[in-house]
């Protein structure tokens, strides 16, 4: 059996959050192309920002989905589009409210 590394082998009971969040991150990128080397010191990291509801979060990260899918022959709710983002790289969350 071919276990995945990111995923705990007993994973955590815990009561799901699902508030909708703003998420403003610092993210890292490459390039694959063959770049002169005065161009690539001035690369920067890129802003991002994610909107989702938030599944967790602890001192480590935060995880966000797109969405829910509740599966009706399964009885049990899927997400779809999680994003998985380090504390270290967060600049801001904002908690969406509802109107």
């Amino acid at each position: 059996m071919i276990l995945n590394p990111l995923i705990r082998e007993n994973p955590i009971k815990l009561e799901f959050i699902m508030n909708k969040v703003d998420v403003t991150w610092i993210d890292a990128w490459g390039d694959d192309a063959q770049l002169e080397l005065e161009a690539v010191a001035n690369f920067v990291p890129v802003k991002r920002r994610n909107r989702g509801l938030l599944i967790k979060h602890d001192e480590d990260k935060i995880i966000i989905t797109q969405g829910t899918i509740e599966n009706l022959f399964a009885g049990k709710t899927f997400v779809d589009g999680v994003v998985v983002i380090p504390k270290g790289m967060i600049q801001a969350i904002e908690l969406e409210k509802d109107d």
